[in-house]
């Protein structure tokens, strides 16, 4: 056994050495050679090294390194000062020049190591940062950009001029039919509330592929993935989305402030170089000033604790957010693409396939559906890059470019039909509630007929809505006392509405009007009173 334990040590020992003999060696600072002269060396070295997983990067000011995380897929880290002091030795022999006995340096190398202290003066100084090679984006499929006279090219290993790190296995070539027909298939078991809603979930699915490259030089919105109910499928599309780009999207869950909250978390993960990112079950009121600047600016300046600060290209990066019940600012639903979807029906038969579910067989067929998706771009771009002539986004580049392929390309229904409404319901949460009860008078053809709080309230236990003020009672467990309060419930709520509309009158609510006003209503009793009534009218 001591034989075997000795004859191991000297083969590791021979291996290490035949490994170190072919590095380049770096002379560290000191006996003549200056901090530049090092971090030029280190970075030349870096440059030259064939591996691209195992150069060092410059991302924004920032060196980094390749990881991989526990799914084995690639990631960019900031490298550290005391871990640089061993990465350097992957890659060089590190070491100074000799000194004399009277002092002088002599041409001979010494191995040495690396201090922290000249790891954190070499990460930082501006000869070793303009060498290394830049990085914006690290995926794991190819990347389509575009190419010369209306065509596309396809890269699948680091491209320098685009700062991308794609790998993945090539994408197949996809009829435009067939390829049109794949993507309708992806979302085929989504049962959303409008065909807009169908619309943009399909530019959902082209957008990363359409901006990680710059094919489309344009920002794109926020993915709003709005249910009406818990399993409605929201997460279900991000997983969706996330198998055609082999991706499992990094995830960033909302927490109230400090440490851990949801900005921390959100630079945490585009510091990571992934490009798919969720915001991930929000609840209540979205107020994030800094993520709606992200998603206006070129450079985001993101940051994670204990790391310096990185300047990010906002524009390739593919958002995503879920809710069942949230508010956005007007700023955030100016900057969102609201995609609303609705629980299926009890005994619906979802898609099977040999492989099991619609995602199972996504995964099994990767490279048929983002090469689908290549398809439309590809084509989008043979006809050179045409746009609506309007678009009804604050996001024009992203909504004329996409709104031209689905409607064109895709043949599906207008991108923003129904948009407008989508975003009421997300910015006033009394809406929704109000568009409920619309539904229900439309249903009793009660429309442009005045109706009181109490008649309202009726209606909102026909309907099963929240009965504001009830305290969880029906309307007829209450009395009198209570049903007052109900009222008087309902018609704060109404005029919350009309106050943030700034219409004291009418208010419009996308695809329907709500009309207050006063009216002398007479009794069964005989009485006769002014009284706030409402009226529901539908738009053509």
């Amino acid at each position: 056994m001591s034989n075997i334990t000795e004859s191991n040590v000297v083969v590791s020992t021979e291996i290490s050495s035949n490994v170190e003999n072919t590095l380049p060696q770096v002379c560290l600072p000191g006996n003549g050679t200056t901090l530049t002269d090092t971090a030029e060396a280190m970075a030349t070295v870096y440059r030259n090294e064939s591996n691209p997983e195992k150069r060092l990067y410059n991302r924004g000011g920032v060196v980094c390194c390749i990881d991989k995380d526990r799914n084995g897929t690639l990631m960019l880290t900031v490298l550290p000062a005391k871990r640089a002091c061993s990465e350097f030795e992957q890659v060089a022999i590190l070491g100074k020049q000799k000194k004399t006995k009277g002092g002088e340096s002599v041409n001979a190398f010494e191995p040495d190591v690396c201090s922290t202290d000249t790891a954190s003066k070499v990460l930082i100084a501006r000869s070793f940062l303009d060498i290394l090679p830049r990085i914006n984006l690290v995926t794991s499929v190819p990347v389509i950009l575009e190419g010369e006279n209306n065509q596309c090219r396809i890269i699948n290993s680091y491209d320098e001029a685009s700062g991308i790190f794609p790998t993945g296995i090539p994408v197949e070539n996809i009829p435009l039919a067939d390829a049109v027909q794949l993507l309708r298939e992806a979302i085929a078991d989504f049962n959303f509330q409008t065909e807009g809603d169908k619309s943009r979930a399909l530019a959902a699915l082209l957008t990363p592929a359409l901006v990680a490259g710059g094919v489309l030089d344009a920002r794109a919105p926020v993915m709003m993935l709005e249910a009406d109910k818990s399993q409605s499928g929201k997460g279900f599309f991000t997983k969706i989305l996330g198998a055609i780009y082999n991706e499992i999207p990094v995830t960033v869950t909302q927490r109230s402030g400090g440490t851990g909250s949801l900005d921390e978390n959100f630079d945490a993960a585009l510091c990571s170089g992934r490009q798919l990112i969720v915001l991930d079950n929000l609840r209540g009121k979205m107020n994030s000033p800094q993520i709606e600047a992200f998603l206006t600016s070129d450079l985001y300046p993101a940051r994670m604790p204990y790391a310096p600060q990185m300047a990010v290209e906002a524009k390739r990066y593919f958002i995503m957010a879920t809710s069942n019940n949230f508010e956005l600012t007007t700023d955030m639903a100016n900057r969102s693409n609201i995609i609303r979807i609705l629980k299926q029906r009890m005994g619906y038969q979802f898609l099977s396939f040999a492989e099991g579910d619609i995602l199972a067989h996504i995964k099994a067929n990767q490279p048929k559906y983002l090469g689908a998706i290549f398809a439309v771009i590809r084509e989008w771009v043979s006809q050179g890059k045409p746009r609506q002539a309007s678009a009804h986004h604050d996001f024009r580049d992203w909504c004329r470019a996409t709104d031209w392929i689905i409607q064109n390309i895709c043949h599906s229904t207008p991108l923003m039909e129904g948009h407008q409404d989508a975003k009421m319901m997300t910015m006033y949460p009394e809406a929704n509630w109000v568009k409920s009860l619309f539904s229900i008078a439309n249903g009793l053809e009660e429309l442009n007929k005045p109706l009181t709080a109490h008649q309202l309230a009726e209606y909102c236990e026909l309907g099963e809505l929240e009965l504001p003020g009830s305290q969880g009672l029906s309307l007829s467990d209450l009395d009198e006392k209570g049903q007052s309060q109900v009222c008087s419930q309902i018609g704060r709520r109404f005029s919350s509405l009309f106050r943030k509309l700034g219409n004291e009158g009418e208010i419009n609510l996308g695809s329907f009007s709500l009309q207050r006003k006063s009216q002398k209503l007479t009794y069964a009793s005989g009485k006769m009173e002014n009284a706030t009534v409402y009226l529901f009218n539908a738009f053509a």
